[in-house]
């Protein structure tokens, strides 16, 4: 298991940030409070950019492709584990959907295949 490091980590801080000055134009510009384009920023954060980019660590692209294409991966495979969670016959609810996010989360960073410095090239 290889740790993500601070230069992959980075932009998982930038688009939290990018999404917490949306929240606050959000809250200036529109009739809706702070809290709920907090909560808004935060359920974007979470659904879209977290798990897709945790997914898409495993593979070797830049950060930009990184974040983009985690945000396709975490599209398509979150709404299809809540489908198959539902067809187990779980509800959908809040907490599941943050225990499935949990999971895939998780489950990317421990699957983390380590660099080429502990599994060298065969000749």
């Amino acid at each position: 298991m290889k740790l993500p490091t601070k230069e992959e980590l980075k932009p998982l801080g930038y688009a939290a940030l990018i999404l917490l000055v949306l929240a606050f134009a959000g809250a200036f510009m529109t009739p809706t409070g702070f809290w709920t384009m907090l909560a808004l920023g935060f359920a974007f954060f979470s659904y879209l950019i977290l798990p897709g980019y945790c997914v898409m660590l495993n593979f070797n692209y830049s950060a930009l492709e990184r974040m983009i294409l985690g945000m396709v991966v975490s599209a398509a495979v979150i709404p299809s584990l809540m489908y198959g969670v539902n067809a187990f016959g779980f509800r959908l609810s809040r907490a599941n959907v943050i225990i499935v996010i949990i999971i895939v989360v998780a489950a990317a960073i421990l699957y983390r295949k380590a660099g080429p410095e502990q599994h060298p090239q065969k000749a």
